[in-house]
């Protein structure tokens, strides 16, 4: 059972890697820049390297479950993927937030602009505190790992953070539907306010339960039991969102329009 929990993780995520692969290619060959800067560039990447640490996070815990190897692997790697994870989510907020206070200019904009520097300041402290558990957990003592306080605060930022996404993604979410829900068409409107009411809800419950699920052991003191924790802690409040995102944010298919067409999409609120 232990070891059907990561098979089952590894099969799900691979399929997701190699949609979002295809989906990275497609956009980088309709750049019109060597190197494309666009959100949804940036979002894809991001999602591919947590993606990638992921999968291999599964196979090595399948192995540890077996070997009881790669305790301190498994925590990098397992690290990185959370961040990448955290990283490509923020990077939505941060877009969604730029919509919500008037800072991107046209359906045009693609990538942050007025909070591109918050927005890498954040996670670059997120990634300066993941490289310093690292090295505070690779140098502790094996036995003491998961009960020193840094490792238990560790915990404790991650639970933050993700409780902090959910409210952001609740937050603007709403405000924007609140916002923008004149300025849809009316035969697109009805579709467009429940994708993103439905977005706006599933981020948020999501998210939330990687709260709940990691605040459980510094609440209590105790373990949950492994396979629930596993999939409520890490398989929907990851893979769901990421599959939903990959979705919306799927490179669209090149069509010509007419004029008036073309006047009356770039009127149309997006929040991919």
């Amino acid at each position: 059972m232990a070891i059907a929990r990561y098979v089952f993780g590894i099969v799900v995520c691979i399929p997701i890697f190699l949609w979002a692969l295809y989906q990275l290619v497609v956009i980088v060959k309709r750049s019109n820049k060597k190197i494309p800067t666009s959100q949804q560039f940036v979002f894809h990447a991001l999602v591919l390297v947590f993606l990638l640490f992921r999968i291999i996070w599964l196979g090595l815990k399948e192995d540890e479950e077996v070997h009881g190897k790669h305790v301190v692997g498994l925590f990098i790697i397992n690290r990185f993927a959370i961040v990448s994870f955290f990283t490509s989510f923020t990077l939505l907020i941060f877009y969604w937030a730029e919509i919500f206070h008037g800072w991107v200019k046209s359906n045009e904009q693609r990538s942050l602009s007025t909070l591109k520097k918050p927005f890498w300041l954040m996670n670059g402290f997120l990634y300066l505190f993941s490289l310093i558990c690292i090295i505070v957990y690779a140098a502790e003592d094996p036995e003491d790992r998961e009960t020193n306080d840094f490792y238990t605060a560790n915990i404790l930022i991650i639970a933050l953070l993700s409780a902090l996404v959910s409210i952001g993604f609740l937050f603007y979410g709403f405000s924007l539907i609140k916002r923008f829900k004149g300025s849809f068409s009316v035969t697109k409107k009805k579709n467009s306010l429940i994708k993103i009411v439905a977005i706006t809800i599933i981020f948020f419950i999501c998210f939330m339960l990687r709260f709940i699920f990691f605040l459980y052991r510094p609440a209590t003191g105790k373990k949950m039991n492994y396979n629930v924790y596993t999939f409520f802690a890490y398989y929907i409040p990851e893979l769901i969102p990421t599959c939903i995102q990959l979705y919306t944010m799927k490179p669209k298919k090149t069509i010509k329009i007419d004029e008036e067409e073309q006047s009356q999409s770039e009127e149309e609120f997006d929040v991919d």
